[in-house]
């Protein structure tokens, strides 16, 4: 039965009213492509040891060291019976320290570094493509993705008023290596990407209050 057209320019209260749905008018079908079916799976292993000590009266450090492993596979089939394998173990090394100064039982000002890691989802590391019905973008994978590695920097005014009272303004700087973005592709109409980029930074101050 041919399609009728004519729906397509009623008003929203009514173009999906049952009697347009069926025979000559909406129907719904699930487009199956094998190309767009992935089997992906990640293992990670993960290990941590810090320390607390105090320095003088008046100063305190906490420092650690998180080391993990991480382990992932994604197997993706072309149209030519060839399978798309994408096989990778990292191994990073994640430091973190605090250097924490008493003004005096209820006020603190803490100086935190952490380095943290972003890895690509499955989404954005398969060259599988789909629609978003938001931006209506077809999106595509890539699997050449990198994880992008952040370096966290925080200088934080803390003070404790009393039992469960908090009051904190904290400054903020982020450095990020390899940052995953999103982008039209230049040669393609209404298709997207996903790629890393060099490197960007992200900085701010947040306050927090309880009472």
């Amino acid at each position: 039965t041919p399609f009728n057209f004519r729906l397509l320019y009623l008003n929203e209260d009514e173009i999906f009213a049952s009697k347009n749905i069926g025979k000559g008018g909406f129907i719904l079908a699930e487009d199956k492509n094998a190309t767009n079916n992935y089997d992906a799976s990640t293992t990670l292993t993960s290990a941590y040891a810090m320390f607390d000590s105090r320095l003088y009266e008046s100063f305190r450090f906490i420092g650690g060291m998180r080391v993990e492993n991480y382990y992932q596979q994604l197997i993706l089939p072309t149209s030519q019976d060839i399978n798309i394998d994408v096989t990778s173990t990292v191994l990073d090394w994640l430091p973190s320290a605090s250097l924490v100064y008493s003004l005096n039982k209820k006020q603190n000002i803490r100086l935190v570094y952490a380095k943290t890691l972003n890895r690509p989802e499955f989404r954005e590391l398969a060259p599988a493509k789909f629609f978003d019905f938001a931006t209506r973008y077809v999106t595509n994978g890539d699997t050449a993705l990198r994880r992008a590695a952040i370096q966290n920097y925080d200088l934080r005014y803390e003070r404790y008023p009393g039992n469960a009272q908090v009051f904190t303004v904290s400054f903020f700087y982020k450095k990020f290596s390899d940052p995953i973005e999103q982008a039209t592709a230049p040669d393609k109409e209404r298709e997207a990407a996903y790629f890393n980029v060099p490197s960007a930074t992200n900085q701010g101050v947040e306050i927090e209050g309880r009472a």
